[in-house]
């Protein structure tokens, strides 16, 4: 009887699965692959309410949804300095003074950030253009950000770095 107690009462906690003793390894891993599509279904949901949010909102006001471990971070758009690729991590540099490692590649970021005028300047870097102070061409080219740092400019990316620069 405490079984079908135990069962009624995850049914009422919402439980994902339900799990028999002697347990089996084919139902556990169905049961942990379950509970795997739900947390990426919930952090999906969330990404998903904030592009509806943001496509309500002025360019000025949009904000992206940062994951880290234990929270979602919103920040301002317009806040981000510049992103750089730490393995397959990706570090923004925020107006505020402060930084958020993500757990997402640069890739992802680019493809999401580059109708805000952000551009990808070298393999591991994208910067704000509205943050960029000046283009040096000595030294291989660089960038000099509003908040004082270097961004290097990739060999290969010059022309098209320049040809977006002159003509924004």
């Amino acid at each position: 009887m405490s079984g079908l107690k135990s069962l009624i009462k995850a049914i009422k906690f919402n439980a994902l699965d339900y799990l028999l003793k002697p347990i089996d390894i084919d139902e556990r891993k169905n049961s942990v692959q379950k509970v795997k599509n739900k947390i990426f279904a919930q952090k999906e949901n969330q990404l998903l309410r904030n592009l509806v949010t943001n496509l309500q909102l002025e360019d000025a006001e949009k904000k992206i949804a940062l994951p880290q471990e234990n929270e979602v971070v919103f920040v301002p758009i317009k806040e981000i300095i510049r992103c750089q690729a730490e393995s397959n991590y990706t570090r923004f540099y925020l107006l505020s003074d402060r930084s958020l490692l993500i757990s997402r590649t640069l890739k992802e970021f680019d493809q999401a950030l580059s109708e805000y005028n952000f551009v990808r300047v070298h393999q591991s870097h994208l910067v704000n253009t509205k943050q960029i102070a000046s283009y040096v061409k000595q030294d291989g080219g660089y960038l000099k950000m509003l908040d004082g740092t270097s961004v290097p400019i990739a060999r290969s990316r010059k022309d098209e770095i320049s040809h977006i620069l002159y003509n924004f």
